[in-house]
């Protein structure tokens, strides 16, 4: 499948609600810092693309998690002209995403050639973060845990990741996470239907 019209950062931004937009900006102002602060780590991997290289962005403005991770990527994009990142409705691209993915969150990033073949994938967390996830047995460690990704305390996971994806690291061990299977401690924790 080849996918349709893309859109580029900031007319995905120009399409969210003030509520949403005031979030991503506030993620975006952290995430900019982080990377500003980091970039000289990574600065001779991102250079050394000759290539063109296209990353597929599916997202939504209403998901922190994508909000977290989409500036540190749109960031590294600015600094190599071979690297474009264009966004797609992930609504439209469900069954795609199924297909090449075997699930559809929030963001996923992927890394195709001209034929929409994937080279490389991000799917909502980095592997080694969700490796992090697996080992938790309860929802509300879980959402602790994501808090604390959401708020850039695992930033260098993240970054890693961002720079494994574009240069089409194959991931092995990739691996799927879903905190809604996990139990809740105690029944007074769950929400009510």
């Amino acid at each position: 499948m080849i996918l349709g019209k893309s859109i580029d950062y900031n007319s995905f931004k120009a399409k969210a609600s003030k509520e949403n937009l005031d979030m991503i900006v506030h993620k975006e102002s952290q995430q900019i810092s982080y990377f500003n602060n980091s970039k000289d780590k990574i600065l001779d991997k991102i250079l050394s693309i000759n290539i063109e290289t296209n990353i597929a962005v599916f997202s939504s403005s209403r998901c922190p998690d994508a909000a977290t991770a989409t500036p540190i990527l749109v960031e590294i994009s600015k600094i190599n002209p071979n690297i474009h990142i264009n966004f797609y409705d992930i609504e439209e691209h469900k069954d795609f995403l199924n297909k090449c993915l075997s699930e559809s969150k929030i963001p996923t990033f992927i890394n195709m050639d001209t034929n929409s073949n994937v080279i490389s994938k991000y799917c909502e967390f980095p592997v080694a973060f969700k490796k992090i996830l697996s080992d938790v047995q309860f929802r509300e460690d879980a959402d602790s845990i994501i808090t604390d990704f959401r708020n850039g305390e695992f930033n260098d996971i993240l970054l890693d990741e961002l720079i494994e994806l574009i240069l089409g690291t194959e991931q092995n061990n990739y691996i799927s996470f879903d905190k809604t299977k996990l139990p809740y401690k105690s029944e007074s924790s769950s929400p009510q239907d």
